[in-house]
């Protein structure tokens, strides 16, 4: 089933640092740019936008604007009015050269979207989301006397850039938009060009009957799913002599994931439902 695979990815996610690479509005002044969301310190002003600008989307990315996945991301807004309400996250690839006013235009249509919009579409997908890039993997909503939030993806898509839309602040009356912090978990994936998304398993280039899979298909989906869990493992011995418990735990799951790989060699009928 999907979910086990979904839960798998969300415990085992790693810290991930993305980098602004666009935003669609000016902030108030330099030192409250929306870069200031992705720093550690959470004592400054953070991202606040220009005076009458009551929402906003900002870019993310690696450095080197690889592939990577997002499992669960951390969201801290400012107290009062001029906090984040709520807000959507999209997954996305585009492999031409970075042009960010083609990636706001791409997702244009949801600039438009107020509070109520916000929760007819939460009630329509939060059963069955969307799997097209250009529909939200995640959304957030934030109470009045309430600051942050932590969300899990509905989908942990391969994607090379991550937009995050505020759609609105607590209050009409506020006069700007404020966004303390953003923090991110999940997975580096570098490689993951040659084997496609995880949510196609269809092979390319050739026909079968109904939703059939290969055996080397779902081998190299198998593989590249235990890589991404156990990308860290060479820190156990560094982490044993600090701390044995955890150094034991990342062991016992080493040895789950070896399991399912021999499981799926073995009965790979019973293996190729975990990734519809």
């Amino acid at each position: 089933m999907a979910a086990v695979r979904l839960r798998l990815l969300n415990r085992n996610g790693k810290p991930l640092q993305l980098h602004l690479q666009a935003c669609d509005v000016k902030s108030k002044e330099e030192k409250s740019g929306p870069e200031n969301m992705l720093t550690e310190s959470s004592t400054g002003d953070g991202f606040l936008t220009e005076s009458g600008r009551k929402r906003a989307s900002v870019i993310l990315s690696t450095e080197d604007q690889s592939n990577f996945q997002v499992t669960q991301m951390k969201i801290k807004v400012r107290k009062g009015a001029i906090g984040a309400k709520c807000g959507l996250v999209f997954a996305y690839k585009d492999d031409d050269p970075f042009d960010a006013e083609k990636h706001f235009k791409r997702f244009k249509k949801f600039d438009a979207w107020d509070y109520k919009d916000y929760k007819e579409f939460v009630q329509d997908n939060v059963k069955t989301p969307s799997q097209s890039e250009d529909e939200p993997i995640g959304w957030f909503e934030l109470e009045d006397d309430w600051n942050d939030v932590e969300i899990k993806l509905q989908q942990c898509r391969v994607a090379k850039f991550l937009m995050v839309k505020f759609l609105c602040t607590r209050q009409d009356s506020a006069e700007r938009l404020g966004v303390q912090s953003l923090s991110f978990s999940g997975y580096l994936c570098p490689g993951a060009e040659r084997l496609g998304d995880l949510d196609d398993l269809s092979p390319e280039g050739e026909s079968f009957d109904g939703d059939a899979v290969t055996g080397l298909c779902l081998l190299n989906k198998t593989l590249f799913f235990i890589q991404q869990l156990t990308r860290d493992m060479v820190t156990v011995v560094i982490d044993g002599l600090i701390c044995p418990d955890i150094a034991m735990t990342r062991r016992c799951n080493f040895s789950f994931y070896c399991t399912a790989l021999l499981c799926t060699i073995a009965f790979p009928s019973k293996i190729f439902h975990l990734f519809l």
